[in-house]
């Protein structure tokens, strides 16, 4: 098992450079333990604040919250509208099934009410991609392996989660679900393995490849997890908050397109005869790889 790195925060611009270039997760222990919502987001404060606003959380039979391979992840029959105090309940006494997780709720547009309490850190603040998003849950909740499609600065606001991160390195061992050009919900950056600890070896044998750093996320820490990193996640208290702070130096637009593209592309090569799979590959080996490769 590979020992992830730790470092000390406040980062330099320097220091902010060379973390993004090395692509490699680090883990910042304490970083956020004076920011308001590590100071102030206990369940009585929440319920104060939130009171009977309507949130959409995800709904599952088992702890696991997973995609389906040929519809995707968030379904609307996967979710259920309930007041915040209601899944508060939930949350502090589960008694699934079913199970109740609050997923990926944006502090701008969904939970306004708590964001005056957020730090965002200065090197990350003008990007023109930003996302911040609130995680809740109850102890054993599991969001299966995947990965973002931008770098994350991932807070523990309350509680701990077991977070266990692989390299994006070798793909085949990461079984991606389908590519589904025509399904607006589908789930490529979702692996059909679904964890670590419950992986059928027989089905997934390449996984023997894949190469995990296992890492204890505490109260006020920050860990940075690369773009394209694997991760899956397990709230080990209850409650368990996190924020995920996603950030890139393109726009949302942008990044959606790129999704878009390469979904259209695997999904045209898996459907194409072998004289088109072969010309496709021509086109992408000299006019994509070998434009990228520096010159002789």
């Amino acid at each position: 098992m590979t020992t992830l790195t730790s470092a000390s925060w406040p980062l330099s611009e320097g220091d902010f450079k060379s973390l993004c270039e090395r692509g490699e997760p680090v883990i910042f222990r304490g970083a956020a333990a004076d920011w308001p919502c590590t100071r102030l987001w206990s369940p009585e404060y929440l319920a104060s604040k939130l009171k009977t606003k309507q949130v959409t959380v995800s709904r599952s039979e088992t702890p696991l919250f997973t995609a389906d391979p040929e519809r995707g992840h968030y379904l609307p029959d996967q979710q259920q509208a309930m007041p915040f105090e209601e899944f508060l309940q939930h949350t502090l006494a589960p008694h699934g099934p079913p199970h109740y997780y609050l997923h990926k709720h944006s502090l701008e547009k969904q939970l306004p009410e708590l964001r005056d309490d957020i730090v965002v850190p200065d090197h990350i603040r003008n990007f023109p991609t930003l996302l911040i998003s609130l995680w809740m849950g109850p102890k054993g909740s599991i969001t299966p392996i995947h990965h973002d499609f931008t770098d994350n600065f991932f807070v523990q606001v309350r509680g701990k989660k077991r977070v266990i991160l692989f390299p994006p390195e070798p793909e085949a061992a990461f079984y991606r679900m389908p590519f589904r050009a025509q399904n607006a919900r589908s789930s490529w950056h979702v692996s059909r393995v679904g964890t670590l600890d419950g992986v059928n070896r027989a089905t997934f044998p390449n996984f023997e490849a894949a190469r995990p750093i296992d890492v204890l996320v505490e109260h006020g820490d920050l860990l940075y997890i690369p773009v394209f990193y694997w991760h899956e996640v397990h709230s080990v208290d209850s409650p368990s908050m996190s924020l995920s702070y996603w950030w890139e130096e393109r726009s949302l637009p942008e990044i959606d397109a790129s999704i878009a593209k390469i979904t259209e592309l695997v999904d045209l090569y898996g459907t194409a005869s072998a004289s088109w799979k072969a010309l496709i590959e021509r086109i992408v080996s000299e006019h994509v790889i070998g434009r990228a490769k520096p010159k002789p």
